[in-house]
């Protein structure tokens, strides 16, 4: 797996004072696809500040990209196979701030 982050991330995390990022995988539920009734759980992307490198558990995997230190949840590991894939951490305007995002890494449905 390659991790490469856009211009304007690290500048990002030293206006925030942040020690390192976090991809965690988000719970929802959806029904759609069947008139039953039954629901299917999946889990989505989520990127994150951390100012704290030392409680991260053992379900998380460290990477050191560009002097920034980043886990990323083993869950969101599972859909990135191979060498060649590319998780994108950037930065997303949204109305007169700015948020982090991932690309890369797929939804994953159970």
């Amino acid at each position: 797996m390659k991790l490469v982050m856009d211009k304007g991330v690290k500048e990002y995390l030293e206006k925030h004072q942040a020690a390192c990022l976090v991809i965690d995988m988000i719970q929802d539920e959806t029904s759609s696809g069947c008139c039953c009734g039954i629901t299917k759980k999946y889990y989505t992307p989520y990127v994150r500040i951390s100012s704290n490198k030392d409680n991260m558990s053992k379900e998380y995997v460290e990477y050191e990209e560009d002097g920034i230190t980043v886990f990323i949840v083993k869950k969101a590991l599972t859909q990135v196979q191979g060498d060649d894939d590319m998780v994108n951490i950037y930065l997303e305007k949204v109305l007169f701030s700015k948020k982090l995002n991932v690309n890369g890494i797929k939804a994953v449905v159970d």
